[in-house]
């Protein structure tokens, strides 16, 4: 069975004795929360091959005044940072000003207040969040508020038994602190955003302090319903920006705490943060606050300056706030800094303290600071882009995913050369009839490639014989952090069908398994809180590919066995992929009306067509038709104006198209190029017998014919042939010329419609059609009829003044003779009920005469029908003339 071993090595666990009225400027402090640093040391899944182990540079460097806000990351956000001495991403085609404002543009939302709570994350994610909701047509920075009581809360609920579990301290958890990855992993699981009114910012009975501080006491919990209420838009795209600090080492102070050292600043790091905010709206970034909750002293510092509102820090430490970048200046001076950076410029940032009083504080009256550029624990730039509907509808209806950890994962795959080529997959079942349009993929590094395949699995099939991709794609996102690749072709699904998302995911650090990790032992929290990390997998769900003795080899990830780690386990869940798709619309109904109209624009009628693909059949004589289209379920449009004459040589030389699509999503839709076929109606000098092409298959100037045959050789042989089964019979020598005089002939397997009037004294029900061969020999052609016509030989009612019964037949024999007969039968009579013809369909017919006529072809007196009496009585008449006669004699 293949392994993947994960060795997990706790760091440290730090105590935090800051208090609230005094922050030394020694920096001195001890954290809170339990940070896992890692030493990665693992085996291919299959155990043969050992890879190399290397060091997760986990973000664990200065945690030292962790309050219940902004927790370190799990992986280091330098992972994200630019190749260095090179223009690896510049701002897209855009002009960067001095000064640019996202207030100007009405693209910031309002000032927040987290007080009474350490939930800073929250907030700064979810005003990033909403911004973008904004700039994409949501609503007004105004009027629109997202619910970050919501985000703080369920973030450490666990669904479907995954997630983070609360093992204490659950009453405070709105203090336990979070990150980005927090964020990211509920927002594009599609828990929220939802609108502020439905998860205020306040305990459960709406209390609050004199200052309208909400209480910390009370019931702050939300009910688990909230996790199905319908989200105001879907969390599509989180660009994890590069760093603008570039550090190239680590320091130890003389209290123990590590912080990093060799500090450069990227420009071009500069330029993409600028750009994405300019794009996309406000950002949400982390960075080391003296003053880390609202309700703390204000106090000027070495890094902060109360009268200004202005943090500059000339060293690193780890991050323990998070806000919203809104814009920034350029020309911010240096003096407005209690230390002096390397040079002018800061970032505009929103806190979410509230609004100042207008004087010396932590921000202004509008509640705004600014940052420098230097600032050396400015860190985790963050983009959100989202989904807003549209007439109702998202970009995507459902969300396949089994990650509802994901990226919550304390611990981290990082990439790593060992891990290049190698594949991961998740196998997913269409719960209805659906279209897969898009996939997510989450990236470490700037400029990744992702290469995604898409296979359909057959019953009983795996990824090792899925045989060919129904769809490919190489995306390279730009930056590290969760992607939504659109498919260059879409997938269309049945109910049931199960289909694979495969993706090799590359960087420059080499390969990347995104992979979330579960942990069993207990992580603690800001205010004691402690948590459990529960990665939940199932067989079948999520694969590796990787080599096994030069072999590669999918292995199912839910088969690797937990890792011991001292009294604890770790372990892998899912391949962290998800699969987007809208539902299938029902297929269009649509009808097409088509009326013809004669040369003297006299109206031959109309008909309703539902078969597109076949022609259409217009009577004799049309010239010009007028066309309609009507539809459920969709629209339907026609190429040529609707109920416009259209003239025979234009419907016959340019084709019309008929276009359906579907609704909602115009995914069940067709285009139909329509065909119409003039019909051409042939009858025979006498009107027995009709020639009917439906196809356009005669030649221009067609002479047909039908003449009955009363003697000849051909007429006795065919008495002969009929007699014994057969009370009467017809025959007919059918010619069908050329303009030239030459017989027609019809390709191989086409057929024209040949109908004959029945004569007077022929019952339907009893009548058979056949042709005649030289030899004499009969071939019936009611048996000649199969599928897909559902029978050669039908019976209907002639459209006539005089309506006579006549029998259709689908033939290929336009020269030659055919026979209509009278099958054998003892009961005699007309009826009025209708009949089934031999070989044919429901009709109604002409009753057949008490007493019939002379019958051409007689073959017997049987079928005329005398009354006994009358037979009787012409006998004993007979008899008695012939004995009177002899007497007399």
């Amino acid at each position: 069975m293949s392994k993947l071993v994960i060795i997990i090595q706790k760091v440290s666990e730090w105590r935090k004795k800051v208090k609230k009225k005094s922050l030394p400027k020694s920096w001195k402090g001890r954290i809170t929360a339990a940070i896992l640093g890692v030493t990665l040391s693992f085996t291919a899944f299959t155990g043969s091959v050992v890879l190399a182990a290397p060091e997760i540079p986990v973000d664990t460097s200065g945690v030292d005044n962790y309050d219940g806000g902004r927790l370190p990351a799990g992986l280091d956000s330098s992972y994200y940072t630019l190749p260095q001495d090179t223009n690896g991403i510049t701002p897209r085609g855009v002009t960067l000003p001095e000064q640019y404002d996202l207030r100007n543009k009405g693209l910031v939302t309002g000032t927040r207040n987290q007080n009474p709570w350490g939930s800073c994350w929250s907030f700064g994610n979810t005003s990033s969040i909403e911004s973008n909701a904004v700039l994409k047509g949501a609503g007004s920075a105004g009027s629109l508020d997202y619910s970050e009581h919501y985000m703080a809360w369920f973030t450490f609920q666990p669904y479907q038994g995954e997630g983070y579990e609360i093992v204490e301290g659950a009453a405070n958890v709105l203090d336990f602190g979070g990150r980005r990855q927090m964020a990211t992993a509920d927002t594009t699981a599609w828990f929220g955003p939802i609108d502020e009114t439905l998860a205020p910012y306040v305990n459960a009975a709406g209390e609050r302090d004199d200052n309208g501080i909400p209480l910390k006491t009370g019931d702050w919990s939300l009910p688990e319903s909230l996790r199905d209420e319908a989200e105001e838009v879907h969390v599509q795209n989180v660009d994890y920006l590069p760093e603008t600090g570039v550090f190239k080492g680590t320091a130890v102070d003389k209290d123990g705490i590590t912080y990093k050292t060799g500090y450069s600043f990227d420009e071009a790091a500069l330029k993409a943060v600028k750009s994405a905010l300019m794009e996309n709206g406000v950002l949400d970034v982390s960075y080391y606050a003296a003053k880390s909750l609202p309700d703390q002293d204000e106090n000027t510092t070495e890094i902060f300056n109360t009268e200004t509102h202005a943090q500059y820090s000339p060293r690193n430490a780890s991050a323990n706030h998070e806000v919203s970048i809104v814009g920034w200046d350029d020309t911010y001076s240096v003096d407005n800094f209690s230390t002096t950076p390397p040079g002018p410029g800061a970032w505009i940032v929103k806190n979410s303290w509230g609004k100042g009083n207008g004087g010396a504080g932590s921000v202004d009256a509008e509640g705004y600071f600014y940052i420098s550029y230097y600032d050396q624990t400015v860190s985790e730039f963050t983009s959100y882009q989202v989904d807003v509907p549209e007439n109702g509808l998202f970009s995507y209806d459902n969300n396949y995913q089994y990650d509802f950890l994901g990226y919550k994962s304390f611990v981290s795959v990082p990439p790593s050369e060992d891990n290049r080529g190698n594949k991961v997959a998740n196998i997913f079942t269409a719960e209805k009839d659906e279209v897969l349009t898009a996939v997510s993929a989450i990236t470490v590094d700037t400029n990744s490639t992702v290469e995604v395949e898409i296979y359909k699995l057959a019953d009983g099939a795996d990824l090792s014989n899925a045989g060919e991709a129904v769809s490919t794609i190489t995306a390279q996102p730009t930056y590290g952090g969760y992607h939504t690749i659109e498919l260059n072709k879409d997938v269309e699904l049945k109910a049931g069908e199960r289909f694979a998302v495969v993706e090799t995911i590359t960087g420059d650090s080499g390969g990347y398994l995104p992979i979330e990790m579960g942990y069993s032992g207990v992580i603690t929290q800001g205010s004691g809180g402690k948590i459990q990390t529960i990665a939940k997998i199932e067989p079948g769900q999520s694969y590796v590919f990787s080599k096994e003795n030069g072999q590669w080899i999918w292995s199912d990830i839910a088969n690797t066995p937990p890792t011991v780690v001292g009294d604890e386990t770790s372990n892998y869940g899912n391949a962290m992929i998800k699969a987007f798709t809208v539902d299938q619309d029902d297929a269009v109904a649509a009808a097409l009306t088509v009326e013809s109209l004669d040369s003297q624009k006299q109206s031959l009628g109309s008909q309703e067509v539902t078969d597109f693909a076949a022609p259409v059949l217009l009577p004799a004589g049309t010239e010009t038709i007028r066309l309609s289209a009507t539809a459920q379920n969709g629209t339907a449009s026609l190429s040529v104006a609707e109920n416009t004459e259209v003239a025979k040589e234009d419907f016959q030389n340019t084709p019309i198209v008929l276009s359906l699509t579907s609704e909602p999503r115009g995914n069940n839709g067709a285009e139909y190029t329509l065909s119409f076929n003039i019909e051409k109606v042939l009858v025979s000098e006498d009107g027995s017998t009709t020639l009917i092409d439906n196809q356009e298959l005669l030649p221009e100037g067609t002479i047909f014919d039908a003449k009955a045959l009363t003697k000849g050789d051909a007429y006795e042989q065919a008495k002969k042939t009929l007699k014994d089964g057969h009370d009467a019979f017809t025959l007919y020598e059918v010619t069908t010329l050329d303009k030239d005089n030459k017989p027609v002939t019809l390709a191989s397997g086409k057929k024209l419609t040949m109908e004959f009037r029945l004569p007077d004294g022929y019952e339907a029900a009893k009548t058979k059609i056949y042709t005649i061969g030289d030899d004499g020999s009969l071939k019936d052609m009611n048996a000649a009829a199969k599928t897909p016509e559902p029978q050669a030989t039908v019976l209907r009612t002639a459209e006539a003044a005089e309506s006579k019964t006549v029998l259709s037949v689908d033939t290929n024999v336009l020269n030659g003779t055919y026979a209509i007969a009278v099958v054998k039968n003892d009961t005699s009579g007309g009826t009025d009920e209708p009949q089934q013809g031999s070989g044919g369909t429901e009709t109604k017919y002409a009753e057949a005469p008490a007493q019939p006529g002379v019958l051409t072809g007689l073959t017997s007196a049987a079928n005329i029908v005398l009354p006994i009496g009358i037979i009787v009585l012409v006998i004993v008449i007979a008899g008695v003339w012939i004995y009177l006669r002899r007497k007399n004699k």
